[in-house]
């Protein structure tokens, strides 16, 4: 997916219908600025009724929205003797972490860019299609100016 189209605010389906027919005559001409002109749309910053969310944008609020829930001091430390418990569980009972190695592995769950980095490679496919790193340019330091409100800028580069 490299985007979604919709409308900004709800819409009568006959509004709908109509200005999807219009945009998908005119997508033949794989020109897609020219298709969301048509249509009244263009990208989120731009504040139009039609709304192109690239795919980036996804990546970034889905990725703020795990920060937020699974992230606090209190949830990483749960997390952290969960993957521990499961460890011993796995060993047959052999293995037992000291309190050392549950704070190492807390550690690296905070290790937040490193587990951007990791899926913005696999929800991106650069794993698969390498071209996608410079095509996908969604970066850990966008996360600090995407809100989100869809109705905000999602700190997108522009010209996606």
């Amino acid at each position: 997916m490299w985007g979604c189209i919709g409308p900004r605010v709800a819409i009568f389906d006959t509004e709908l219908l109509s200005a999807f027919k219009t945009f998908s005559k005119l997508l033949a001409e794989p020109n897609i600025r020219e298709a969301l002109e048509a249509i009244g749309g263009g990208m989120p910053a731009e504040n139009k009724p039609f709304v192109l969310w690239p795919a980036e944008y996804f990546f970034l609020v889905a990725f703020k929205g795990y920060l937020e829930l699974e992230c606090s001091d209190q949830r990483l430390a749960e997390r952290a003797q969960s993957i521990a418990d499961q460890l011993m569980l796995s060993s047959g009972g052999q293995v037992v972490l000291q309190r050392e190695a549950v704070q190492q592995i807390q550690l690296g769950l905070k290790d937040h860019e490193r587990h951007f980095e990791n899926f913005r490679h696999h929800f991106f496919m650069v794993d698969l299609y390498p071209d996608n790193e410079t095509r996908f340019r969604v970066r850990f330091s966008l996360l600090s100016e995407t809100s989100n409100d869809p109705a905000a800028n999602p700190g997108v580069p522009a010209d996606n």
